[in-house]
């Protein structure tokens, strides 16, 4: 018959059956082994499970504030506070995030997650530098007393427009720490109290043979300590298989439980790590993968298959505000899911679900998709209609049937591009001359549109800079004559644009450009 005793019983029973052998010397000799042995795994574990705590959350930590980094790169150049707030206001929830502040390059708050903004356009007021970070390009990640800082630039290329400042407490970490420290220094304790009882009881007796028997004892109790210190190291590494693989069923007693709560804390861990790495690639409105996934899908496509001819397209909804003006924003949300729903099953169906195929949306109502084996701009056309039948097609909303339309852009692998940048760059600028052609259609990037944008880009910088000087603009008068009677009826007062080195600009012509770029 198996005794499922405890570690005092098991000691009790041992030593007692074995206590005519032991000796005073021997046992004196084992507790002093004994306790210097268990106080250093103790201190060892304890030491191990706060390093592995902490480099736990110093990881979430970061990537928090990459996906923030990169996701809100948009929202802080566009000066978009609506959409800052509805990125950060998921991670708000977290209960060990004690501060989470994105500042502009000024080193001014753009957004703290309050919704009355009261601090906007204040200074941080936070003991770190972050003008360093700004001036260098470069993160700040350290520990306070009682908090993890991180400070991470928002950057486009080589230029930083802002910040992250990201603070989170150490108190449930060093609560969970405690909480282990305790519950290994109270087994610890049992252990050592029912060793010193036992020894000193049967060293009257028996002495010999106490040394031997505590000593197999003692390497019982030693043995699991070891495998929580290996599993507490690997924790700490990310991987946690190994804390699955102990098998708490063996032990019946405090070590068993103590396996238990540690086994527990590393399935608790890898799901939470988990879903932070999901949000850090995949859009948390429509659980599409984001600008960050789509890039490095994008990538690895070229690289493992660059023979492959394939086109991306960028879709932008036509007249998407205007939903979010008449309906709301929650009408504006669900109109996006099911637009992504339509694009996913519209695509998977074009590509027989092709696995190189891959719908993103990387902001606001704009779309990237990856369409492979598109060679020819008929195979592009054909792929664009059923896109566009997709989109078009009634969606019901409060009662309502709502049809939008969108522009496409098209970039072709590899005439319009070789890199992923490359191509998503061209299909941006072929998909805003959709646009400027009358919306609801496509075009195929050409060279020609890249002069285009250069011609306009220089003619918006030019006409910023001319706005500190006035004189560049003159006030015209142009009369309205009556062909019948030949009379002066009135004038139509006009604006031109006189650059010193270049021709008098006409009024359309500056009406051409975008007024929110000016």
């Amino acid at each position: 018959m198996k005794l499922n005793l405890r570690l005092q019983g098991q000691y009790m029973l041992v030593t007692f059956s074995l206590a005519v052998v032991m000796t005073l010397t021997s046992a004196a000799v084992h507790l002093w082994l004994s306790s210097n042995h268990s106080e250093r795994l103790l201190q060892e574990l304890t030491i191990q499970n706060s390093k592995a705590f902490r480099t736990e959350l110093s990881k979430r930590a970061s990537q928090m504030s990459t996906y923030l980094a990169e996701a809100m790169f948009d929202p802080l150049y566009m000066y978009n506070l609506e959409e800052a707030g509805y990125l950060i206001e998921p991670l708000l929830q977290m209960e060990e995030l004690e501060h989470l502040v994105i500042f502009d390059r000024k080193g001014n708050v753009f957004h703290d997650g309050d919704p009355s903004l009261q601090h906007l356009g204040k200074p941080l007021n936070f003991a770190v530098d972050v003008n360093q970070v700004i001036t260098n390009g470069k993160p700040i990640h350290m520990f306070r007393e009682s908090s993890l800082v991180v400070v991470r630039p928002i950057r486009a290329a080589d230029e930083t427009i802002g910040g992250i400042y990201l603070e989170m407490s150490l108190d449930k970490v060093d609560k969970e720490i405690s909480a282990m420290a305790s519950l290994i220094e109270a087994t610890n304790e049992r252990s050592q109290d029912a060793l010193y009882v036992g020894v000193l009881a049967a060293a009257i007796l028996l002495l010999s043979l106490s040394g031997l028997m505590a000593a197999i004892i003692s390497r019982r109790w030693s043995r699991p300590l070891v495998q929580l210190t290996k599993q507490a190291e690997s924790i700490g590494r990310g991987d946690f298989k190994l804390a699955q693989t102990m098998n708490s069923e063996e032990r019946q007693d405090e070590i068993g439980n103590l396996t238990l709560a540690v086994q527990s804390m590393a399935t608790k861990l890898e799901h939470r790590t988990q879903k932070i790495s999901h949000l850090a690639y995949h859009d948390a409105l429509t659980d599409l993968p984001n600008r960050t996934r789509f890039i490095q899908h994008l990538q690895g496509t070229i690289k493992s298959y660059p023979a492959t001819s394939f086109s991306v397209l960028f879709l932008d909804l036509d007249e998407f505000k205007v939903v979010n003006d008449n309906y709301g924003h929650d009408s504006g949300d669900f109109l996006l899911m099911r637009i992504a729903e339509k694009l996913t099953r519209s695509a998977r169906e074009i590509t027989n679900d092709h696995p190189l195929t891959m719908i993103s949306r990387i902001g606001g109502d704009e779309f990237l998709m990856l369409i492979p084996h598109l060679k020819t701009t008929e195979d592009v056309d054909a792929v664009v209609k059923k896109i566009f039948l997709a989109v078009r097609s009634p969606i019901l909303m409060e009662n309502e049937e709502l049809v939008v339309g969108g522009s496409i852009g098209v970039a072709r692998y590899p005439q319009n591009g070789k890199t992923a940048e490359d191509l998503i760059k061209n299909a941006d600028i072929a998909m805003y001359r959709a646009k400027a052609d009358g919306k609801n259609t496509h075009m195929v990037f050409t060279p020609k549109m890249f002069k285009s944008v250069v011609h306009r880009a220089n003619i918006e910088r030019e006409l910023r800079r001319s706005l500190s000087d006035l004189q560049q603009f003159e006030l015209w008068f142009q009369p309205l004559v009556c062909l019948k009677t030949g009379r002066v009826m009135g004038a139509e007062s006009l604006v031109r644009w006189r650059h010193p080195s270049w021709v008098l600009f006409l009024l359309v012509t500056l009406s051409r450009l975008p007024k929110k770029r000016l």
